[in-house]
């Protein structure tokens, strides 16, 4: 798969259907290849398959915790950034995860525009890293 292809692909976990559903209707509208998973068996499953430039991770999972999920992703799949959703924002919560190498931390609810910028943040740290996007 070519570098720029890779930074189009994106993996977004959450147990909220409207939430995963609402990610990929906006992401598909910027020509990103969005896939979605329920929980963290199902973002393994996907990630065993296939390589993600971008994981957008919620904290809350019903199978495993999204900070273990993130320890597992930075130990196997290092190159992968990853992004942190919860609706439970805590101080602690954002800095553990940003120590254990999320790039960021989205809070729900958040507006159209804050998913894009932080989505366009992590394509900016990967384009720094030598993966250049595409031009829009």
């Amino acid at each position: 798969m070519k570098e720029s292809a890779l930074n189009r692909q994106i993996l977004v976990v959450d147990d909220e259907a409207a939430v995963r559903t609402g990610i990929v209707q906006v992401l598909s509208r910027q020509n990103l290849a969005v896939t979605a998973a329920a929980d963290a068996t199902q973002a393994l499953e996907h990630l065993a398959r296939q390589p993600f430039a971008i994981i957008l991770l919620d904290i809350r999972l019903p199978d495993m915790s999204g900070v273990e999920v993130l320890k597992h992703l930075r130990r196997d799949y290092p190159d992968t950034t990853v992004i942190m959703i919860t609706g439970y924002p805590t101080s602690q919560g954002a800095v553990e995860c940003i120590k254990l190498g999320a790039l960021d931390y989205l809070v729900k609810p958040f507006r159209i525009d804050e998913l894009e910028a932080v989505v366009q943040k992590a394509r900016d740290h990967l384009a720094q890293k030598g993966e250049r996007p595409p031009p829009e």
